[in-house]
This record gives C-alpha cells, structure tokens and sequence, in this order.
C-alpha cells in the first residue's frame, strides 16, 4: 500500500526536473543574413544545400561550413578529385545533423553553404 502512496510523488519529481516540452513553430531558410535563435526558442538545424556540389581547391574537394557564434562548423565536402581531403595532418571533422542550438546563438551559412534548413521550436514549461 505504501508503494502506491510513493508512487504520484515519484512521477511529480521526475515532472520537476523537466526542462519543458517543444511546439513547432516554423521552418526557416538561413542564407548569408546572421540570424540569432529568439528568447523562448530551440532551433533545430535539419540539412543544408551547397553552393556548388563539385568545387575543389587545390585538388581537394571544397569544405560546406556553417557559423554558429562566429566559430565555423564543417558539414560537408563538394565531391572532387582527392577523396583523402585533411586540412593540414587532419581529416576534417564533419558535424552530423540534426544540430540543436539554443536560444541567444547566431547562425549563417558560411563558405560552400548557400543556404540552411531549420526547424524552430517553441519551449512550454
């Protein structure tokens, strides 16, 4: 008997710690415009389309970025001639999607990238 006195309160606790639910919002296109995530928002980056699937520099194949802050984020490569591409020594990292990114953070599309899908959420508490 005392467990199902536990119980509700178990579920009560575990509703505190709950940072709110998502609503859709909209979809948006980020382009070369910087655009900051609204207060009460979540964004969720979905995709990307380059600026040119085949461009190559130096024989190895052109980064897709995109700028979160002010600190570019590499999300693809053009197809090219080299398929061992590194900057330096090192592979580049390519950030998997979806990306979320919180309220206050800028977004734009950088170098390789023409524009962004994102999908914006409301937060209810």
């Amino acid at each position: 008997m005392k467990y199902f006195a536990l119980l509700p309160l178990l579920f009560i606790g575990v509703q505190g710690l709950a940072q709110g639910n998502l609503q859709f919002n909209q979809a948006l296109i980020v382009t070369n415009t910087q655009l900051t995530v609204p207060v009460g928002k979540v964004w969720k980056i979905e995709s990307y389309t380059p600026s040119s699937a085949y461009s190559t520099h130096n024989g190895n194949p052109q980064t897709h970025t995109l700028l979160i802050n002010g600190d570019s984020r590499i999300i693809g490569l053009s197809g090219g001639l080299n398929t061992n591409y590194s900057s330096g020594s090192h592979p580049p990292i390519i950030h998997p999607f979806p990306i979320w990114i919180p309220s206050g953070t800028t977004l734009i599309s950088g170098p390789g990238t023409s524009m962004i899908s994102v999908l914006e959420f409301n937060i209810i508490p």
